[in-house]
């Protein structure tokens, strides 16, 4: 189990899609609230996101390091606290337990501050410090939009010329992203990246026969707690997914083990579509909850998907 933390909700860019950077938050009293969750779940690896995990101290990180000191921990950070304050940050991310993913799409949502956007070469200035102060260039999160649509190809070719991987993701409508990007134009690109021979620098591609996130074609997030947060009154939040944080605040109490995930059954009433359940696409455009509720909202999905079914298929997507 990969359990995600979002330990504060507080972000150092201005991202045009994002409101982190506006948001104050008194987290630093959350610790030992962290401490009883990872206790109580007992994962196998934690994921730290936010905001941006690097609003936080790095003796916040090795105060878990130390107390659990056989957990893998990734963080999901733009890296610019990193970039400005190396020294501040070498010895927790050089330590074998800490790995690092980042993110950098094309386009001008993605804002170093309310000024600059993060272009390519800002990027490529943030990993080289990486690479240089801490010895590997991280991969990355790319989210895609109507915006940076013709800009997939060049994306995954970045990462392939960076010797990394990135994750292609679809914007979805959270936040101040007003417009979700449809799951059959995000698998039109997955599909052109594997007809162009680099599914091998891109994470959804590479990993498409397993069935995670984002298709959750196993069925297995809904049956367990997957993500925690800490809002702005320094709540502790919980759900099974991460996209759900800021939808659907609900207290869940910890108080006993809780049990290994199992496959759940999609409830007929919520399929996008009545047809889904005679469809091999089922599952892929089903199993992700917040997929479903936002192409139910979307003309011609089932059509478009439709059109893509033979090769979605044939290239051995987990259905």
């Amino acid at each position: 189990m990969e359990l995600i933390i979002k330990p504060t909700a507080k972000c150092n860019m201005a991202c045009k899609f994002c409101a982190a950077s506006e948001i104050k938050t008194n987290d630093k009293d959350s610790i030992n609230k962290i401490f009883n969750i990872i206790s109580v779940l007992n994962p196998d690896s934690l994921i730290f996101t936010g905001g941006d995990p690097l609003c936080m101290t790095p003796e916040y990180y090795f105060s878990i390091i130390e107390r659990y000191p056989d957990l893998h921990m990734s963080m999901t950070t733009n890296l610019k606290d990193f970039y400005l304050n190396p020294s501040k940050w070498m010895d927790l991310l050089k330590h074998p337990n800490v790995s690092i993913c980042t993110s950098f799409n094309y386009g001008s949502t993605r804002m170093w501050d309310k000024e600059t956007v993060y272009s390519e070469d800002v990027f490529l200035e943030v990993v080289d410090t990486f690479n240089k102060y801490i010895g590997y260039v991280p991969s990355f999160i790319s989210v895609i939009d109507y915006d940076n649509a013709d800009t997939v190809l060049d994306t995954v070719k970045l990462a392939k010329r960076l010797g990394t991987k990135c994750r292609i993701n679809n914007a979805m409508k959270i936040g101040r992203q007003g417009i979700y990007y449809p799951r059959y134009k995000i698998f039109q690109h997955w599909l052109d990246i594997i007809d162009a021979g680099l599914e091998n620098y891109e994470i959804n591609c590479s990993e498409r026969f397993i069935g995670k996130c984002p298709i959750n074609s196993n069925l297995l997030c809904g049956s367990t707690i997957r993500s925690v947060y800490v809002d702005h009154d320094n709540r502790i939040r919980y759900s099974n997914c991460e996209d759900k944080l800021n939808m659907d605040l609900k207290d869940i109490p910890i108080d006993k083990e809780r049990p290994d995930p199992i496959t759940q059954i999609i409830p007929y009433q919520e399929v996008i579509d009545s047809k889904c359940f005679s469809c091999e696409l089922c599952n892929i455009c089903n199993a992700c909850e917040m997929n479903r509720i936002q192409a139910k909202e979307c003309f011609n999905y089932c059509n478009e998907m439709l059109k893509l079914k033979e090769r979605i298929l044939e290239a051995g997507w987990k259905a």
